[in-house]
């Protein structure tokens, strides 16, 4: 399957938990198959190789917050083979239309506080850190990204 094999291709497969992993435990793997395009949105990046196959290089996802139904989890995971080309501003860009296109107003990320270059694509966008949180003996970076739209603008409004 594309998604196991892409996640033996990096390093940091994001939250939950957000730790360094070599693979997708089955429930995971039915969790980011899942979606359902409203509540739960996942967008993927292919890369076709001079075989014809294609291989998964990237996954952005959100998952609406059941409590906070304007606000979502989210995460973007890339290949450590094409990191710092460009993909991971991609994904998130399309990842801030889907949000918006559904009426989600923020996004938050958990970050490893070593990853620097996602926590400065996230502060690019206007994101926030929100915390720090140890887990699992790793610093965990809380990041707020506010989703800019005229929905979400007069949702905060009322």
């Amino acid at each position: 399957m594309r998604l196991r094999a892409g996640a033996r291709g990096q390093a940091n497969l994001g939250r939950p938990p957000c730790a360094y992993r070599k693979d997708l435990s089955p429930i995971e793997v039915e969790l980011f198959t899942h979606c359902d395009g409203v509540d739960h949105f996942a967008i993927g990046a292919l890369l076709e190789r001079e075989d014809g196959v294609e291989e998964g290089v990237g996954i952005a996802r959100f998952v609406r917050l059941a409590k906070t139904p304007v606000a979502a989890e989210a995460a973007i995971t890339i290949i450590d083979d094409y990191q710092g080309q460009g993909l991971g501003r991609l994904l998130l860009e399309r990842l801030l239309w889907a949000a918006a296109e559904r009426r989600i107003c923020e996004m938050r990320f958990s970050v490893l506080a070593e990853n620097k270059p996602m926590l400065s694509l996230l502060r690019k966008f206007g994101a926030a850190k929100r915390g720090h949180d140890v887990e699992a003996g790793l610093g965990v970076v809380e990041v707020v990204l506010p989703v800019l739209d005229r929905a979400c603008e007069e949702a905060s409004l009322a």
